[in-house]
């Protein structure tokens, strides 16, 4: 048996103990972590040795999250959300089933595969162009960001974001955060070939992707894209091993970022009374982030019949793909359908609540349909993750945006998602190849 297979039936035989354990109601804090090793053992299965598979491994780390967020807060933080312990239970095994069936769809699929052709290699025109392409973009998504709403920094709020929103500006910054990763796919490329690149690209690269990092963390308050486009640049630039300064500046960034997440739309006066006026363990709770979005939305469904009465099938989110100019009467998303049922007051001002790929898979196809859908997705992440472009592994990063967060998004952000970052890998690239014939 070799280490992949040994690895992945490790993983799966933890997965059926916590079943089982959870069908006995043993303790949360042993279900958590039979399901935590579960997780770490598909993780191993998938193993890092390169770029593609970093991406799987990633993607079993986020998703792994979201899967046992708020299971902690029952587990060891109290309950005092006063989550259905039962409920969570059976929430985190419908997560980890999704996640078996993902690693199955990858490791098949990744097996049977091989990718071959001609290879053009990159040279440095593309990369001038392609990192050009992402400056431009930048000045051009700021200056809006500015004109819409300034530059006060937490001046706006979530509800004023919501209610003044932009599809043109979120157009933009989707199609920035993928090309900062394929611009950085098409940079590694070219100096592992020649040996070393412009020692300009990589000021430049850098220098534009921490000022959108900063304009978009201070004044929208965005995390989600921010991160993508760092994990799509680490992906196909980090080194094999790490030192520990490296990998203490990763974890106070995440630090950062997560408690960011509490005082993000506040004027910085207003921080430190934000984070200390409420139980500082509820603050830091995984529960209290939107990696509690699953038990979050389950506690409030409730029931997961199947099908459930009036829940929007797979079907009815195709016509969200198009503008509403086109069609008057389209059918609710799940989002929508979640937001206008349980908060209506957020439905009033516009704003939406992030649903989840497995909740819209149990209530659409059943408890099979979990594994079917996670199968699909683990193909698809093996698909995509490997798909290069003269010689450079664009598919890493631009994988990571389709599929790093997908498990707190419905079929139609997914969708929404895929073709953002399709485009944004197509107009880097485009100008990139222009630039190569152009010499």
């Amino acid at each position: 048996m070799s280490l992949t297979a040994r690895y992945y039936v490790i993983g799966v035989s933890i997965f059926i103990g916590t079943l089982i354990f959870g069908l006995l109601e043993l303790t949360p804090a042993l279900h958590f972590f039979l399901g935590v090793f579960s997780i770490w053992y598909l993780g191993k299965a998938c193993s890092v040795k390169d770029g593609s598979n970093s991406v799987i491994v990633l993607y079993l780390i986020f998703s792994g999250l979201y899967v046992f967020a708020a299971y902690s807060e029952v587990a060891f933080l109290g309950n005092r959300l006063n989550f259905d312990t039962t409920l969570m239970a059976n929430l985190a095994n419908m997560g980890l089933l999704f996640l078996v069936a993902v690693t199955s769809g990858y490791l098949v699929c990744r097996k049977n595969t091989s990718m071959s052709g001609r290879v053009h290699h990159v040279s440095g025109e593309m990369v001038s162009a392609a990192i050009y392409t992402c400056v431009v973009l930048f000045v051009t998504s700021t200056l809006l960001t500015i004109s819409l709403y300034g530059t006060e920094v937490g001046a706006i709020s979530r509800g004023e974001l919501y209610s003044n929103y932009s599809s043109t500006l979120t157009l933009l910054r989707g199609i920035l955060a993928i090309g900062f990763g394929v611009a950085a796919a098409l940079l590694v490329s070219h100096e592992k070939r020649i040996g070393q690149g412009r020692r300009g690209h990589r000021t430049l690269l850098f220098a534009t992707l921490s000022a959108y990092i900063i304009i978009d963390l201070l004044i929208l308050g965005d995390r989600r894209l921010p991160l993508m486009a760092i994990l799509g640049v680490a992906v196909v630039m980090l080194p094999k091993s790490f030192t520990w300064k490296q990998i203490c500046a990763a974890i106070i960034i995440a630090f950062a970022l997560f408690i960011y997440g509490f005082v993000r739309n506040t004027p910085p006066s207003q921080w430190l009374d934000t984070i200390t006026s409420g139980d500082i363990l509820l603050v830091f709770s995984p529960a209290s982030t939107e990696f509690g979005g699953l038990a979050t939305i389950g506690q409030a469904i409730g029931n997961f019949d199947y099908p459930l009465s009036g829940f929007p099938t797979y079907l009815d989110g195709v016509p969200q793909l198009f503008p509403q100019a086109l069609i008057d009467d389209r059918p609710l998303s799940p989002t929508e359908w979640f937001v206008q049922n349980y908060y209506p007051e957020l439905a009033a001002i516009g704003a939406s609540f992030a649903f989840n790929q497995v909740i819209e898979a149990r209530l659409n196809l059943g408890l099979l349909g979990v594994a079917f859908v996670g199968v699909i997705t683990g193909i698809g992440i093996s698909l995509l993750s490997r798909l290069r472009y003269c010689g450079a592994a664009i598919g890493a990063p631009l994988c990571l945006q389709v599929f790093c967060f997908s498990m707190r998004m419905d079929l139609v952000s997914i969708l929404r998602t895929s073709i953002i970052a399709g485009l944004g890998a197509a107009l880097v690239l485009m100008v990139a190849t222009l630039a190569r014939r152009g010499t």
